[in-house]
């Protein structure tokens, strides 16, 4: 068995007991919604125009307008 196959009471835990931070179908955001970074607005995912990647993270934009000042100084958008 690999690090990977196992669980224990709902949580991903490898063999030396220590939580897994792996990506697993509970861990990732299936959330139909985002906040778009720059102004705040919820933003439906499904169908979205304005979309951008930081640091392999997707965000959301009610338009154009916001995305372009997100990739201007994502930074100034994104916590640590």
């Amino acid at each position: 068995m690999s690090d990977h196959d196992h669980h224990q009471n709902d949580h991903h835990v490898h063999d030396d007991g220590t939580v897994c931070l792996c990506e697993t179908p509970d861990s990732l955001d299936v959330s139909t919604t985002a906040i778009d970074p720059v102004c705040g607005m919820t933003v439906e995912k499904e169908g979205a125009e304005h979309i951008a990647t930081n640091q392999r993270q997707a965000y959301y934009f009610c338009s154009a307008g916001c995305r372009t000042r997100f990739l201007g100084n994502p930074a100034e958008y994104v916590s640590a």
